[in-house]
């Protein structure tokens, strides 16, 4: 099965590729990759600059008694050394010390390899947090849109009548209108100008009979949007809005009573 971009990126291949630690058949696979997409070009050069970078960060010199160290650890090392068997060891140790070299390249790498990946992870999730950030910001606006659509389409039905409130003497300056559509059984109410409230007090509608108690109904706050849907309830006179303490009561408060809606 051929594989994609990220299938190559994730696979490691690459990494491998650069240190030269791959099988033939893994080789071809990254060779035929490259072809198929340049953009692992990058990739590449990203991963060699990082390796090289590393490395010469944390180069060592060797210490001045590693060479004698390794003398010490050669086979007849205790023996009396005359000139060339002093050139010898000499020789030796060169030796040993050079084979050292390609184990510490290795290490090296090994390590570079593990921060390139660090560095990738750490930015892979960044870009991941920022997506999913930006994806919650788009969808909130979506549904935002949505509402307003339909809140649009409610508000233009030619079944609604727009009924303006006829406010109590204490409230004179109050301002709102209710949206009511008998047919779609809908309600809709527009703020204009409402009195303050404290702290402690709500705003509530209430649904007024021809015969028995108001009824209550929606509790809000002077927050948010200022048109709204409340609940309708069929075969009533009107509508009120009283204010009351906060989150509202089971019976109105009279001389708290802000405005009459009338239906009828």
């Amino acid at each position: 099965m051929a594989l994609d971009v990220k299938d190559i990126r994730d696979s490691g291949l690459l990494e491998l590729y650069v240190l030269g630690d791959i099988s033939q058949e893994d080789q071809s696979i990254v060779r035929t990759a490259l072809a198929t997409y340049p953009e692992l070009q990058t990739d590449i050069k990203e991963i060699e600059y990082v390796l090289l970078q590393y490395a010469k960060l944390h180069s060592v010199e060797p210490s001045i008694g590693l060479k004698e160290s390794i003398i010490k650890e050669l086979p007849n090392s205790d023996l009396p050394r005359n000139n060339s068997n002093a050139t010898s060891a000499g020789s030796k140790a060169s030796s040993g010390t050079k084979n050292l070299a390609p184990l510490i390249a290795s290490v090296l790498i090994a390590l570079g390899l593990f921060a390139w990946n660090i560095f990738q992870n750490g930015k892979h999730q960044k870009l991941e947090a920022k997506y999913q950030s930006d994806q919650l910001i788009c969808d909130s606006l979506l549904r935002v849109n949505q509402n307003q659509d339909q809140l649009f389409i409610a508000l233009s039905d030619p079944g609604n009548k727009i009924i303006a409130v006829d406010p109590t003497e204490n409230y004179s300056t109050t301002n709102f209108y209710v949206h009511y559509n008998q047919t779609a059984q809908k309600n809709y109410i527009q703020l204009v100008n409402l009195p303050e409230i404290n702290t402690d007090q709500s705003f509530q509608l209430w649904a007024l009979p021809a015969l028995g108690s108001p009824i209550p109904l929606d509790v809000f706050q002077l927050e948010g949007d200022k048109i709204f849907e409340f609940s309708y309830v069929a075969g009533i006179n009107a509508y009120a809005v009283t204010i009351e303490p906060r989150g509202g009561q089971t019976s109105p408060t009279l001389e708290n009573l802000i405005g009459v809606v009338p239906l009828t």
